[in-house]
């Protein structure tokens, strides 16, 4: 249940079908279908506090946006406008409900059924029952998924730039980004948001990022944002 803080800033204007499992609310700026139960507004108050850090709604009009764990699509609509928008997730309840919400609210892009790893093939996914926002790779999953390296989606849906890469992956973040190896070196992605737990995790992300020429310019308390010295630099300019 969304905090009341967070419930008042999203100023809700109607709840349709309220005895669904999966309601419509519709917001001042967007639509989102929802699963009841599922904790998939929860992550809303930290997305909101984060945005400020990741650049101004001029400079993001431009931009292309890897969302990585989008489960239901929170992020992509909160961080809009925005170009472009690929949203990736492995759910695939969560994923009708991720497809109908970009649908609906008309978002540039597309929905990719898809877990981001190390290497495409398959994963299995454990997904635990009342929170899709918590599903995640695991040896012991049952759900076999499609698993994809950023690498080679970007090479399939022939991006060249992704102007911000959002990873939320339930704790598969440096297998993303070891997907991610060609795209960090050549400077094709230029800004990582990416989530982390605890001390050592963020220096594990670091180290990762470092190896690429990236620095974190930004930590809050569950999130953390690398770019290079040059996107940052030129992020400050405008």
């Amino acid at each position: 249940m969304l905090a009341t803080l967070a419930w008042s800033k999203l100023a809700p204007q109607r709840l349709t079908t309220q005895l669904s499992i999966d309601p419509l609310i519709e917001f001042k700026k967007f639509a989102l279908r929802f699963r009841a139960g599922n904790h998939e507004l929860t992550p809303y108050s930290q997305i909101v506090e984060d945005l400020p850090t990741i650049g101004s709604p001029q400079a993001r009009a431009e931009w292309t946006v890897l969302d990585g764990g989008a489960n239901i699509g929170l992020f992509s609509l909160l961080i809009q406008p925005v170009a472009r928008v690929i949203a990736v997730e492995p759910n695939p309840s969560a994923f009708a409900r991720l497809e109908e919400n970009l649908r609906r609210n008309a978002l540039g892009g597309r929905a990719i059924n898809a877990a981001l790893s190390e290497r495409s093939g398959i994963a299995f996914l454990k997904i635990p029952e009342g929170a899709s926002t918590l599903s995640r790779l695991a040896d012991d999953g049952v759900l076999q998924v499609r698993a994809v390296s950023i690498d080679d989606l970007l090479d399939e849906l022939q991006i060249e730039r992704v102007d911000l890469a959002k990873l939320d992956v339930e704790g598969h973040e440096l297998e993303a980004l070891a997907g991610a190896q060609r795209s960090l070196s050549a400077g094709r992605i230029k800004r990582v948001y990416i989530e982390f737990v605890g001390a050592e995790c963020l220096n594990a992300i670091d180290t990762a990022m470092a190896a690429h020429g990236y620095h974190r310019y930004a930590t809050t308390r569950f999130n953390a944002l690398f770019a290079r010295p040059e996107t940052e630099s030129a992020t400050r300019a405008r």
